[in-house]
């Protein structure tokens, strides 16, 4: 007998196609691949019934020769027909039978007498019917139910064990192929749930940052020098774009919900302060010092000074600019741009490059270890493989 085997989502189509048709037969051809193991159905096609009527079929022979071209193409097999019965059972009639031209064929009908469709394959030859072990598979359902057999996480060796006691051969590359994908699929979460701590983590110190800090009392207001910055860099570093600047904005949320996590304070009113915007700044600064170190060929501590040169202009250019339309704009004090500049910007960016090398040297020996950290291999792991 043999077996046909076939994806779910086709059997669903195939019965969407035929009831969109009724009262008429639908009809089409079904291509794949056939080897020992029997045959499985990759695509399907939906041809025109050119006799529009509710008990025979023609297909369109221009519809009909389109689809052979495309098996051509696309390298598949063509593995027979299938129609459908509006108001009879799933079975050859008399002229089905008396139209089986083909050995190798398979002919697939699909009922729709019934509340829900049914369909069957079959191998006709010389008048006589035999009915294919055809199947329906779906490789989640499959795979369901081999994590109902085994609830506790076993090694994949008795998995397949039990794969190939149980299914048959096609069916096993399916469900070994679903177990891969749902393995991958877990790691991915386990990812994001390592991606949200490291986040968290980050957000932690950068926010301890604030508490080491040294106040700078300048004539129309303070500034404060602290290790923000640093682990700004090194989140910029060793997370890349996408989570350092996630960290950055974890931490300003938290300040902003009104937990004292900035160096002045915290609350909603913060981005009054005319210094909030050198926190802003620390968003595009960490986007970009990571998106740059994700760019870089070889990562150590003299290469890694350009992105960190690049996040500390963005991170005083939007600082500047808001400091200067908070004091201008609404403070209603007035400041020059000269005096933002050299009183509110030089006067700490020296400090902040001694930072950037810092940062860089320290990230240099720490991004191996974020590496594995994050795409879930070990350092000695990773050495093995160069080696």
């Amino acid at each position: 007998m043999s077996i046909i085997r076939m994806k779910y989502p086709f059997l669903d189509e195939i019965a969407k196609y035929a009831k969109e048709h009724l009262p008429e037969e639908a009809c089409g051809l079904i291509a794949g691949s056939e080897d020992e193991n029997g045959r499985l159905i990759t695509k399907v096609y939906y041809l025109t019934n050119t006799d529009h009527a509710e008990d025979h079929f023609t297909m369109d022979p221009k519809e009909q020769l389109a689809a052979i071209k495309d098996m051509r193409a696309n390298g598949l097999k063509p593995l027979g027909n299938w129609h459908s019965h509006p108001s009879s059972p799933s079975r050859p009639s008399d002229e089905d039978i008396k139209l089986a031209y083909d050995p190798n064929a398979s002919y697939m009908i699909m009922s729709l007498m019934a509340e829900n469709p049914v369909i069957n394959s079959f191998h006709i030859e010389g008048g006589q019917v035999t009915k294919e072990d055809l199947r329906i598979y779906s490789a989640e359902y499959y795979f369901e139910i081999i994590c109902e057999c085994f609830e506790s996480q076993r090694k994949l060796q008795r998995k397949v064990s039990f794969i190939e006691d149980g299914f048959s051969f096609l069916e096993k590359d399916v469900i070994i192929a679903c177990i891969f994908n749902k393995t991958k699929e877990r790691s991915k979460m386990k990812l994001k749930t390592k991606e949200l701590t490291t986040c968290a983590l980050f957000a932690a110190l950068i926010a301890v940052g604030a508490f080491i800090k040294i106040d700078i009392p300048l004539p129309m207001y303070t500034m404060h020098f602290t290790l923000q910055w640093f682990f700004v860099l090194m989140a910029g570093f060793l997370l890349g774009a996408k989570l350092a600047s996630l960290s950055v904005i974890v931490y300003l949320c938290i300040g902003l919900v009104g937990v004292p996590v900035f160096a002045a304070g915290g609350g909603p009113t913060y981005i009054l302060r005319p210094g909030f915007g050198f926190l802003l700044g620390f968003v595009l600064a960490a986007f970009l010092i990571g998106a740059i170190t994700e760019k870089l060929k070889k990562t150590n501590a003299f290469t890694l000074i350009l992105p960190a040169t690049v996040g500390l202009v963005a991170y005083y250019t939007v600082g500047a600019i808001y400091f200067y339309c908070m004091k201008n704009f609404y403070a209603a004090t007035p400041v020059s741009w000269g005096i933002v500049v050299v009183d509110y910007c030089l006067i700490t960016v020296a400090p902040d490059f001694i930072l950037c090398v810092s940062a860089a040297v320290f990230s240099a020996k720490l991004r191996p270890v974020f590496e594995g950290m994050l795409n879930g291999y070990s350092v000695k792991h990773k050495a093995k493989n160069k080696a």
